[in-house]
């Protein structure tokens, strides 16, 4: 695979923004690094619901009642 300069570029830049991003989320506040949190973790659901329903005809069956159920209780898990 070759080297692209510009996609570098582009990923490096993005990388260091998050970062920065999350790095100040966790300086300032502990509700910063909450949002942050809450804002990635629900924003990886909503990615990984679109890939499956892409590669699995049946999830599409699945009622958006029970996906948004599971992403909350994986939010708040249970205290062992």
């Amino acid at each position: 695979m070759a080297f692209n300069l510009a996609t570098f570029k582009t990923r490096a830049l993005s990388a260091i923004v998050f970062g920065c991003i999350m790095v100040g989320a966790l300086v300032w506040n502990q509700w910063s690094f909450l949002l942050l949190f809450t804002v990635i973790h629900f924003g990886c659901w909503f990615e990984y619901n679109r890939l499956v329903e892409s590669i699995h005809e049946k999830f599409v069956q699945v009622p958006a009642f029970i996906r948004i159920t599971t992403m909350l209780v994986c939010f708040f898990p249970a205290q062992v």
